[in-house]
């Protein structure tokens, strides 16, 4: 009740307004809304927004207010090591380079193949002799060895077989001896391990019967001629044709025998 004796007069008491007292301090809660944020801040939830605690704000940097610039400082500070290192993406030129170049790489290969291929079809060659062909057609030195390389591998290309049918060429048909047989091989450009194996398939009696047979033929035709310049002249056809040493002697003994 107010009072009602003396001169003072009675002042209604400040009811702050929404639950804060006119100093800015949280008005006390009742004691039941007391217990209800207590027992709400115990359980976990969430308190209501206005008691919330007010959001921390990011600092603000140069980088935030002006991103392009910033990443293009941090992009001039880096080394060129740094910049080197990483990975990148092929331009649109680059990748249109590289796509002309395997062409052209295909291009190079099928044309040292067509080369080889027309080559060997009109005769047998060593290997040496097709590199020296590729070479006379143009065909860049990378590129002819990767063709022989596969010749090779499969046997198209062999200066061990080669060697073998030269020397049945020059002995059978052509009825030289082991020294024109040699020539006609290094004239060939086989290679040497390849002219050792060949040779070894020669064998000296063959060799002796084959000069005899030569030598006899020939002397046919010396028949006007006297015994010394027929000997001279067999001698030098003998030669000639690759016969040596005591072969060259036994066919020259057989050949210009008096016949009983």
């Amino acid at each position: 009740m107010p009072p009602v004796s003396g001169d003072a007069q009675w002042v209604a008491p400040v009811v702050p307004l929404f639950g804060r007292d006119d100093r800015g301090r949280p008005a006390d809660a009742p004691p039941k809304q007391q217990a209800e944020q207590e027992q709400e801040q115990d359980s976990g939830e969430a308190s209501p927004p206005f008691l919330s605690p007010a959001p921390v704000r990011a600092p603000i940097t140069f980088a935030g207010m002006f991103p392009s610039e910033a990443a293009e400082s941090a992009e001039t500070d880096r080394s060129p090591a740094d910049r080197s290192a990483e990975p990148r993406e092929a331009t649109a030129d680059e990748t249109h380079a590289a796509g002309r170049s395997d062409r052209a790489a295909e291009r190079a290969a099928r044309r040292a193949q067509n080369v080889s291929v027309s080559a060997l079809a009109r005769r047998g060659m060593s290997v040496a002799e097709l590199r020296d062909t590729l070479a006379q057609r143009g065909i860049d030195s990378e590129d002819a060895e990767a063709e022989i390389e596969r010749l090779v591998e499969s046997r198209y290309l062999d200066d061990v077989r080669l060697a073998e049918s030269v020397v049945r060429t020059e002995t059978e048909r052509k009825g030289k001896g082991r020294s024109a047989v040699v020539a006609e091989l290094r004239r060939r450009k086989v290679a040497d391990e390849a002219i050792e194996a060949a040779l070894e398939e020669i064998d000296d009696e063959e060799e002796r019967e084959l000069a005899v047979a030569v030598a006899r033929k020939r002397a046919r035709q010396l028949t006007s001629y006297d015994e010394q310049t027929a000997r001279r002249r067999l001698a030098g056809f003998l030669q000639r044709r690759g016969f040596s040493g005591s072969v060259l002697q036994h066919a020259l003994d057989a050949a210009l025998r008096p016949e009983d």
